[in-house]
């Protein structure tokens, strides 16, 4: 019996230490695809994007991550008047990128932009697509109690994943939130503060 628990201790141990070595590595594959992204957006005639201060160049887009907590419906509208929305998910990549930006706390959660606010579990973008697929945590979403705004945790559990993250919560819940405004190669950056 002490064997099978030394040997179940062992085995959560290596787990854990490959769950580790997963997040490392999915962190450098965000910075590797950070680093490269320049090259691929630089056209020869024109500037390379450039983000304000405070936001985050991923691909063609930049993305600013909130210190202050709004409620879904302003968030939104916060994001607008900075020339953007909320953020729009599509990749794993880009998933990894949000997350690896998002400090570690008890229960940090950050509004994106999805809702199924006019059709239950018919979940659309800000900009009226539909999710295809998406980023759910096992059991997500669950319309717990009229839940139809998505948002991202990130805790102190290591175990957990960026491409697990996403949850469903009443709109009226006040968080920091995830802006994203695209950009394009040698256009102004200036987005009011």
């Amino acid at each position: 019996m002490s064997a099978l628990t030394a040997s179940i201790s062992k085995l959560e141990q290596e787990k854990n230490q490959l769950q580790i070595e997963k997040d490392e590595l999915l962190a450098k594959l965000a910075t590797k695809t950070i680093t490269k992204a320049p090259e691929v957006i630089k056209p020869a005639t024109k500037a390379p994007i450039v983000c304000p201060v405070d936001w985050h160049l991923f691909n063609n887009s930049c993305y600013f991550i909130s210190r202050t907590t709004r409620d879904w419906p302003e968030s939104q509208s916060f994001c607008q008047s900075k020339g953007g929305h909320l953020a729009i998910i599509h990749t794993a990549e880009e998933q990894t990128f949000l997350w690896d930006l998002l400090p570690r706390g008890h229960w940090n959660a950050f509004w994106f932009g999805i809702s199924d606010e006019h059709t239950e579990d018919q979940w659309k973008w800000v900009d009226g697509n539909p999710l295809v697929g998406g980023f759910w945590e096992v059991g997500e979403p669950n319309n717990h109690i009229d839940e139809d705004c998505g948002y991202i945790v990130k805790t102190q559990v290591m175990e957990r994943v960026a491409i697990r993250s996403w949850y469903d919560a009443p709109c009226s819940m006040y968080w920091p939130f995830i802006c994203e405004k695209e950009m394009v190669a040698g256009a102004s950056t200036a987005i009011p503060h």
